[in-house]
């Protein structure tokens, strides 16, 4: 599993490259602004209501036009604004204007398929370090695929904004990509024939309650030691411990829940497995707290643990065994799928490579319980 990097590095890479140490600023009434996810090049979720939202003085009147349709709203006390607008049908390019005193105008927009792609190092990993990485970058040429790629932040409290950039996915930017959301997006856009637009949030080395809101932690008895666990913690206020439990949902997950998206995909596990009866109660409970954030019940496919470590000649007590029992209480909730892993393992590499299988199955839970295909 990768391991966060030291803080000074973080630091010193962001400055070189002129970026903000610490991922999103503290959003600002003082003038027009979109939230880093709205931005050029995006995917819009088709046959859904889009919300468009910002911050902008405090009184002003904002008008949004995109694809033909036109929606206005006021300012609250607070500088946010936001409107819904009727579904989009798929395609593009489209360009948004948001007007309110000034203009922000955003180019190159496509409308299809959006999917939330989550977890730790395995959904991490990128193209780069899957099988036949060099072969399968070389092919990467599909420009209708976008990857926004949240930047790091793990604040106390429910950020507004996340900051990032939507990518076309080309052979000069694909190894960027996560691998498993690339093969996932692959197959989709293959299939549908619409643009695809894909969210990753995942981060090395980190559990399931980093990425669970507070409110859900509190709301059950047997996560009482992670809850107090989070109220131990120093809380570093520019948002830097990757394990603070809620953090990562706080930083990465909160500031897109008003983005209409069809789905998730998760690959994560592998820091729960020495508590394997906890996960059973958290990782229900992080789904239903994402529905409930997004306030829709979306399809939400995980990836089973893969086989790990030398095999054992007889039957033994194994964490990662229990593990993947655990993540099987999740299917009990509606539109759940678990791609099956425990044939793809490398006994000595935890990211194994062979990311293409795991994608691959992602995308087939996808288009057979949400997309309607009669698949095996």
């Amino acid at each position: 599993m990768n391991k966060p990097l030291p803080r000074w590095i973080v630091v010193l890479a962001a400055t070189a490259l002129g970026l903000p140490a610490y991922g999103a600023e503290p959003p600002s009434a003082s003038a027009l602004r979109l939230p880093g996810i709205l931005s050029n090049k995006m995917v819009l979720q088709q046959d859904k209501a889009v919300r468009i939202w910002g911050w902008a003085p405090p009184g002003q009147t904002v008008k949004v036009k995109i694809g033909g349709r036109q929606k206005a709203a006021t300012t609250g006390a607070d500088g946010k604004w936001s409107v819904k607008l009727d579904p989009l049908h798929p395609g593009g390019p489209l360009e948004m204007v948001v007007e309110a005193g000034t203009t922000i105008t955003v180019r190159d927009i496509l409308v299809g398929e959006v999917w939330v792609c989550s977890g730790q190092s395995n959904m991490q990993v990128g193209l780069n370090e899957a099988a036949n990485a060099a072969a399968e970058t070389r092919a990467a040429d599909y420009p209708k695929i976008r990857l926004f790629v949240t930047r790091f932040l793990a604040p106390d409290k429910p950020a507004d904004d996340c900051k990032g950039q939507w990518v076309e996915c080309s052979p000069q930017t694909a190894c960027g990509f996560s691998a498993v959301a690339y093969f996932f997006g692959r197959k989709l856009h293959r299939e549908l024939k619409v643009p695809v637009g894909l969210i990753q949030s995942a981060h090395g080395a980190t559990a399931a309650e980093c990425w669970t809101s507070y409110a859900a932690l509190q709301s059950e008895p047997v996560l009482k030691p992670v809850v107090d666990r989070h109220d131990k913690m120093p809380k570093d206020t520019k948002g830097w411990d990757p394990q603070l439990p809620t953090g990562l949902y706080n930083g990465e997950i909160a500031p897109l829940t008003p983005l209409a998206i069809r789905g998730v995909i998760w690959f994560q596990g592998e820091s729960n497995t020495t508590r394997a009866d906890q996960y059973r109660t958290l990782f229900p409970l992080l789904i239903r707290d994402w529905r409930r954030a997004w306030g829709e019940e979306f399809p939400f496919y995980f990836v089973q643990l893969a086989n790990h470590l030398a095999a054992a000649d007889r039957p033994v007590n194994e964490p990662w065994a229990e593990l993947r029992e655990a993540q099987t209480a999740a299917l009990a909730l509606p539109q759940t799928g678990m791609a099956v892993a425990i044939d793809l393992g490398e006994a000595n590499n935890i990211h194994f490579r062979n990311k293409q299988a795991v994608g691959l199955r992602l995308a087939l839970c996808a288009l057979a319980k949400t997309y309607g295909q009669d698949l095996v």
